[in-house]
Parts: structure tokens; sequence; C-alpha cells
């Protein structure tokens, strides 16, 4: 029982953190994009869900029409494990969240990758999410 215990701590604290942000990202390298994998449709069901419950007003979405572009960084550790994620701010958790999580399982993908131009392994990407 000590041992789950540790182990599930020791996960606990290797996961990668999450986080929101606004900033001038355009001086940090953009990520490698490797493949073409989407996780559109993940993120297009909480964004419905989330306006749908009236918990958010999202500038970019009106109705089922859903037209963003959300900045995001990636930082990965020297192996190229993702340490965080950070995204655009939406003003609206929910949906930062479930951004997040959908770029962060691409990155532990091996989709999105460090160049290797950025010493500190910090990287800016763009999420573009277009649908009727």
């Amino acid at each position: 029982m000590v041992v789950t215990g540790v182990i599930s701590l020791a996960a606990a604290l290797a996961a990668p953190n999450l986080s929101s942000a606004t900033g001038d990202w355009s001086n940090i390298p953009a990520v490698e994009r490797r493949n073409n994998s989407d996780a559109t449709a993940f993120i297009v069901d909480a964004i419905e869900s989330a306006v749908q419950s009236g918990n958010c007003k999202i500038s970019g979405v009106s109705g089922k029409r859903i037209n963003l572009e959300v900045p995001f960084l990636i930082q990965f550790d020297t192996s190229g494990a993702v340490k965080e994620v950070v995204v655009g701010k939406l003003g609206c958790p929910e949906v930062e969240i479930a951004m997040g999580n959908a770029i962060l399982r691409l990155a532990e993908r091996g989709d999105y990758r460090p160049s290797g131009r950025n010493d500190v392994g910090w990287y800016r990407g763009l999420l573009d999410i277009d649908s009727n």
C-alpha cells in the first residue's frame, strides 16, 4: 500500500503543468509539427458544452460556428518529455483545460516536438479550430 502511494505521488509530481496566459510569444521558436493528427473534435465538444451550459462566452464562437486561433506554448525537458503547456487565455477555464490536455496528448504522441532551437525548451504553436 505504501509503495502504491509513493508511485502515485511520483506520477503526480512528474505530470506536466497546464496553465493559461497572455503575452507576446513571437520571440519563442515555433514547435515542430511532425504529424497532422487532429484534436479538433475533442476541443469542439468541450467548447460547445461550455457555451451551451452558459458557463462561457468565447469570442469566435457563435451558435454551432467556431472559428478560433489559440496560441500555445510547450516546454520540453532535455529528453523531449513535456514539462508544461500554456494555452492562450480565452476567458473560459473549462475550454482552456480541454485545449491544454489536447495539446499535451499531441505532444506526448510526438505530433509536437522540440526543434532544438531553444536551450530552455520553450516552443510556441497555434491551434486553429474552424467548425460549422
